[in-house]
């Protein structure tokens, strides 16, 4: 269910590189917040924020390099 916060969250990002869309914190809020139960709900979000939380919540599922490709972030050899 997390995967599926994420990505709502960097949907609604789209293009920009943050959002203050209530649905999208509340989104990746709920996956921050069960992994830290301290943390506090954030005003706004930003692209990097929601990879950097796929990133972790989705360690060892082999997500992570698709991620990579599919937002051109691969750098050629």
């Amino acid at each position: 269910m997390a995967d599926i916060y994420l990505v709502y969250a960097e949907a609604v990002i789209g293009n920009n590189n943050s959002t203050t869309d209530a649905s999208a914190i509340d989104a990746f809020y709920k996956v921050r917040q069960r992994a830290v139960s301290a943390y506090e709900r954030p005003a706004s979000i930003t692209l990097d924020q929601v990879l950097k939380e796929r990133r972790l919540e989705l360690a060892f599922e082999g997500q992570r390099w698709f991620d990579l490709v599919r937002l051109d972030k691969v750098e050629e050899v």
